[in-house]
């Protein structure tokens, strides 16, 4: 999936590059000790992307539903654990989009800011037992509760639809 990831994002700055658009791109990646043994993000540096390493915070809903309160939102979240993506500064909240190139996540996703899911196949579907409960309850809410879900052939696209329960204008 990396390799996947960092062929999109150059994608991304060639697009930006030729539309000569005003846009930064903060390059986050989940911490692992894989990363620290060779410099995987050279061609982003050379681009002079920024790169932010994170981790999972875990957070219950009176966490949340105290957030939302502050910030003058009536939204209120279930009894339940939640992960935030945590860069050490400000959970990405400089940025003003993100893009999920994993679709998994450790439980159910938490996030201020608007995001998008690409979604590479829909395994599960076909392999139930190697993921269980776990995907159905997490990572499928968190397609469903994107702005949208990029997907890479047709037959990933009806699987969202038929297998996810997402809207197909909702799927790219």
């Amino acid at each position: 999936v990396l390799d996947y990831t960092l062929r999109f994002v150059k994608c991304l700055i060639k697009g930006i590059k030729e539309k000569e658009d005003d846009v930064d791109i903060v390059f986050g990646y989940k911490e692992h000790e894989n990363f620290k043994e060779k410099d995987y993000f050279y061609a982003l540096r050379k681009e002079h992307i920024e790169i932010r390493s994170f981790t999972w915070k875990i957070v219950d809903a009176d966490y949340l539903n105290t957030v939302m309160e502050f910030r003058g939102w009536g939204r209120q979240y279930p009894e339940g654990s939640y992960c935030m993506p945590d860069d050490g500064i400000n959970f990405f909240e400089d940025c003003d989009y993100l893009i999920l190139t994993v679709d998994r996540v450790p439980l159910d996703f938490f996030c201020m800011r608007p995001y998008i899911v690409v979604v590479h196949d829909y395994i599960q579907r076909y392999l139930p037992d190697q993921y269980g409960n776990f995907y159905e309850k997490c990572v499928i809410d968190l397609q469903r509760n994107a702005e949208a879900v990029f997907v890479m052939t047709e037959p990933t696209l009806e699987d969202g639809i038929q297998y996810a329960g997402l809207k197909k204008d909702k799927i790219k």
